[in-house]
């Protein structure tokens, strides 16, 4: 047993012996009294030593009696807030204030520029790879002696992994607060503890191994020996400094999500949105208040892609591109970069309320016109029960179609059948039929989960049924609220046609892998009869090689890239017409006023 370990031996008895003591003295139980207590006895016993009169020992005995005191209270203190106790006392005190990110932010730094500081402090790169190539004995075994010794790796392992538990702990506890999975906290710091915790192992394991090589390297060796060494050190070096890299990006982005603390707030009012409409015009809003540059801009982006689901920022016609230095990323709108001075930009942000406002208009008169003009049989009538595929959380567009409906049988308002169709009672579908009921007195509203509805036989009446689109790709693939999707493959048993209702703007690209399945389901392009968008009404089609294709205005195109077009299009000739968007604005005051005189909540979005 070395020196140092026997140390080590003595000492953690010793904490052991002290952990036991502090133990029989209860302070763990009932910190504050017993831990003043102490102090005011370990006081009184220094200062009697001060007290006393002349003596040789007496300057030593306080020194000794203050070297032993402040280490014990420190490890008394310790051991009395560990790191659950500690996690708890931020959580409570901070509760769901954003103020806590930034305090997290600052412990994730602190905790990666350890490993840092680690390589940092070991032979330099270059160094290493000029003495490898020289093959010069002497410099090989000078080069082992600059690493850091193992016990310094070691360490940093086991702070590591404490400090990371304790992270992950917090993270916990926050999420729970802020009522969002930890992942958007994670996303947000842009910080997987568990990934920091594997990285720093590996680059300690990779600094062994770079340090065994080289022991290899000295000695008489064929060249194939010496040759393999020399490639492991190469490899080892490079990962090494991938994972620097990856490090170092993570504590700029922690640095400037600490510079831009005050939009914390506002980002995690996004964050949180579990609407996606609701969501965006959020983002539009911190956009057009918020950003003063482009960089501003893709910060906002960068930061509100931690919302778990589809990517809002990309449905108001955001994206960046890509480069090798992430903070260097190229920022587009609707495929051209931003604007310098960001007025048409800017402007768009700011009207994106009132857009989407009429585009929910739109559609309404879309879907009309379109269903006055098919043939009478195909008409769709709304005097038969119309089935609502998930009233929990369903879109603006499905709450416009719902009130449009109610609105042209008013006069007799009990023709009208209304199913909610839900798996269980109690939910916010008892909310939405209290509100229907309540603004059209006389209307027929249930709630009905699907076993209900076959026992009562009403599928043979149901010949249609509603849902509201969160999100929907080019395809067709549409996201909606959980247990939609379920229902509509029911229902389809009985062929009832599914009509999905969403604006344009929603129409983008994303993969099965962007859904978040805890709040959001996916229905299949195939499960979809017609998609309803401002744009227009979009039936799907099969191709006769049993391609899905979208009959729009007559035509059949192979996606609904169109929709994406049409917005485009929209937001650019209201930018360039400055008398148009004036006169849009007067009419949105004045329908906000109405609302607010109405207080309808069905008009709310």
């Amino acid at each position: 047993m070395s020196f140092i370990e026997i140390i080590q031996s003595v000492t953690g008895q010793i904490g052991d012996k002290i952990k036991i003591g502090i133990f029989y003295l209860g302070v763990h139980l009932n910190p504050p009294i017993k831990l003043l207590s102490l102090i005011y006895i370990s006081g009184l016993v220094i200062w009697r030593i001060l007290s006393a009169g002349d003596s040789t020992f007496k300057i030593p005995a306080v020194i000794f009696a203050v070297v032993v005191t402040v280490p014990f209270f420190v490890y008394v203190i310790h051991l009395m807030f560990p790191p659950s106790k500690r996690v708890k006392i931020l959580v409570d005190a901070y509760g769901n204030k954003p103020q806590i990110i930034p305090i997290i932010a600052k412990k994730i730094e602190k905790c990666l520029k350890k490993v840092i500081k680690f390589t940092n402090k070991q032979p330099n790169p270059e160094d290493i790879q000029n003495v490898i190539e020289t093959l010069n004995e002497k410099e090989l075994e000078k080069l082992q002696g600059e690493f850091l010794k193992p016990r310094s790796g070691r360490r940093l392992k086991e702070g590591i992994e404490k400090k990371g538990n304790y992270l992950n702990a917090l993270i916990s506890g926050v999420s729970e607060s802020f009522r969002i999975p930890p992942e958007s906290v994670e996303e947000l710091l842009n910080t997987k503890i568990v990934v920091s915790q594997k990285i720093a192992n590996e680059i300690v394991s990779s600094y062994k191994e770079i340090k065994d090589s080289i022991k290899g390297l000295t000695g008489e060796h064929k060249m194939e020996v010496r040759s393999y060494f020399e490639e492991r050190i190469k490899e080892k070096l490079e990962d090494i400094r991938k994972k620097k890299e990856s490090l170092l990006f993570q504590i700029e982005w922690l640095k400037e999500l600490d510079k831009r603390r005050k939009a914390i707030q506002n980002l995690l009012e996004v964050i949180k949105e579990p609407s996606t409409g609701k969501a965006v015009t959020k983002l539009s809003e911190l956009l057009w208040k918020k950003a003063n540059n482009s960089e501003d801009i893709l910060w906002l982006v960068r930061f509100t892609s931690s919302r778990k689901g589809i990517k809002i920022s990309e449905l108001l016609g955001l994206k960046s591109e890509e480069t090798a230095n992430p903070f260097d990323n190229v920022l587009k709108w609707y495929g051209d970069p931003i604007s310098k001075d960001l007025e048409h930009e800017k402007i768009s942000f700011r009207d994106f309320d009132r857009l989407r406002d009429r585009a929910l208009n739109t559609l309404w008169d879309e879907f009309m016109s379109w269903n006055e003009s098919r043939d009478k049989e195909e008409k769709l009538d709304f005097a038969q029960p119309i089935a609502i595929g998930l009233a929990s959380g369903y879109s603006a567009a499905l709450k416009r179609i719902l009130k449009g409906i109610c609105d042209i049988y008013v006069e007799d308002i009990k023709k009208i059948h209304i199913i909610l169709i839900s798996e269980a009672l109690g939910g916010d579908e008892e909310v939405l039929k209290a509100e229907l009921k309540a603004d059209y007195p006389g209307l027929r509203c249930d709630i009905m989960p699907i076993d209900v509805i076959e026992k009562k036989e009403m599928e043979r009446q149901i010949n249609s049924i509603f849902v509201g689109i969160e999100s929907i790709n080019k395809q067709g693939d549409i996201v909606h609220p959980r247990g939609a999707s379920d229902v509509i493959k029911e229902m389809k048993k009985y062929k009832a046609d599914v009509y999905a209702f969403g604006e344009s703007y929603k129409v983008l690209d994303f993969t099965e892998a962007e859904i978040d399945y805890t709040k959001l389901s996916l229905s299949r392009s195939e499960n979809i009869d017609y998609v309803i968008t401002d744009h227009g009404v979009h039936k799907r089609v099969v191709h006769e090689r049993g391609e899905n294709k979208w009959e729009i205005k007559g035509d059949l195109k192979d996606d609904l890239d169109c929709c994406v077009e049409y917005w485009k299009n929209n937001i650019m000739r209201i930018l360039k017409n400055p008398r148009k968007r004036v006169k849009m604005s007067q009419n949105y005051i004045k329908k906000k006023e109405l609302r607010g005189v109405n207080q309808n909540p069905l008009m709310e979005k």
